[in-house]
């Protein structure tokens, strides 16, 4: 068994164990098996008049984390193999006591000539698109997440995978459950020109809860096209457009999104020079229905990496009005800073 063909065509094919675990230690490996162990320790610290409170003036706040994955693969033939991924996060909050996040637990199946199938809390189909733009250390993919199909992971999942040299195609679907309370489905198809350039559509539709009381539910159907442009000289540039109909919770207590349009776009600028990175990104979306779900922001950002260690420093300038009569969602009408350090292993 050729465990090298195997592992790229999970990556291939966009398993969340690729992006989980790239720093990732094997300790134990055999002609059949191999098990790996990751992580990251990630200190944050953001300011933002977002995290003021009546209380409190002050606009620190500790974003700090840390991260565990395990990752094992079998292989049964020369074909076809079994895994299993599963990565916890462990957050500080003001009280110094951790609030725990189960961000991936998986397992499956992997087939060099089939694909790849497996079900859990793992990535959606579309974050293979998604991810394009989403790649700024802090501000960047904010467009995603208002919806269950679109979000980067979600739990219940199963997700079919099958790539060529040329061609990605992933399709997954959202079981709904007690807990969630939301189901959905999504596909993508995604091409690779051989020139640096990648284009990609999906689409995503799912049913979901849009108030935190009762279980009153509503559809989202949402479309979505991307671009993204590598080249060798460290330049980086990538584009999403999402549209269609969005129904969604307003975690502010406000009435949520019931079916209504919207546009979205998140786009990514980077420039990749020795260890260093510097990147802007835009994120937009606007709802015919309600300006509470409006997001209008620009990051800017600089990281530098040194091998297993990596800083950076980010700012988000907020572009929505200040409009006394609209409710916000979330922090997206303020400005933030981030400065953060990460050893990843």
């Amino acid at each position: 068994m050729n465990m090298k063909k195997t592992t790229i065509a999970i990556l291939v094919s966009g398993a969340c164990m690729a992006s989980a675990s790239a720093m990732a230690t094997t300790v134990y490996k055999d002609d059949t098996t191999s098990l790996d162990v990751g992580g990251r320790v990630e200190v944050r610290a953001n300011f933002s008049d977002a995290n003021k409170t009546a209380g409190d003036d002050n606009s620190f706040e500790n974003n700090s984390r840390v991260r565990l994955n395990i990752g094992g693969e079998h292989a049964v033939n020369d074909d076809l193999s079994v895994l299993g991924f599963t990565e916890f996060e462990i957050t500080e909050n003001e009280e110094y006591s951790g609030d725990n996040e189960v961000r991936y637990m998986y397992a499956g199946l992997s087939s060099k000539k089939m694909g790849d199938l497996t079900f859990g809390h793992q990535d959606n189909a579309v974050t293979y698109l998604t991810n394009w733009t989403d790649k700024a250390e802090t501000f960047s993919g904010s467009i995603n997440e208002y919806n269950a199909s679109t979000s980067d992971r979600a739990a219940n999942v199963i997700r079919y995978g099958y790539a060529t040299n040329n061609l990605n195609f992933q399709a997954s679907y959202n079981i709904d459950s007690t807990s969630t309370k939301n189901e959905g489905w999504n596909a993508m198809l995604g091409y690779d020109t051989g020139f640096g350039l990648n284009v990609g559509v999906g689409y995503s539709g799912s049913e979901q809860k849009i108030n935190n009381v009762g279980n009153q539910r509503a559809d989202s159907n949402v479309a979505i096209v991307a671009a993204q442009y590598q080249h060798d000289m460290g330049i980086d540039v990538a584009m999403t457009y999402q549209g269609g109909k969005l129904s969604a919770v307003n975690s502010n207590g406000g009435t949520g999104l019931n079916e209504s349009d919207f546009d979205a776009v998140d786009a990514y600028l980077g420039y990749n020079f020795g260890n260093n990175n510097v990147n802007a990104t835009y994120n937009y979306l606007s709802a015919d229905d309600s300006k509470d779900f409006d997001i209008n922001n620009i990051g800017v950002e600089y990281a530098h990496y040194m091998g297993n260690f990596t800083a950076f420093v980010s700012y988000k300038f907020a572009l929505l009005d200040d409009d006394k009569n609209v409710s916000y969602v979330g922090d997206n009408a303020d400005n933030e800073a981030m400065i953060g350090a990460r050893y990843a292993f």
